[in-house]
């Protein structure tokens, strides 16, 4: 990842923004930090935002590739 993505709204979100959402839903939610961002990925989906929808489901997605490279090390 790298540079920005438009989120189809009037902003924008970058690479390193997605990053720290997701490490801040980590240390403050742990285990649960994906369903959180799923959660207002959900939540902005209702509500018609696109955008939102896609960049929480982005940080979701990152979260859940973290957790997986996590579990790798143990294997």
């Amino acid at each position: 990842m790298s540079g920005s993505m438009s989120t189809g709204s009037n902003f924008e979100v970058t690479v390193g923004e997605i990053r720290t959402l997701a490490s801040t839903l980590e240390a403050i939610h742990g285990v649960h930090a994906a369903e959180v961002a799923e959660f207002y990925a959900d939540a902005h989906g209702q509500e018609g935002d696109r955008g939102r929808l896609r960049a929480w489901s982005t940080v979701a997605g990152l979260i859940r590739r973290r957790e997986s490279e996590r579990l790798e090390q143990f294997i």
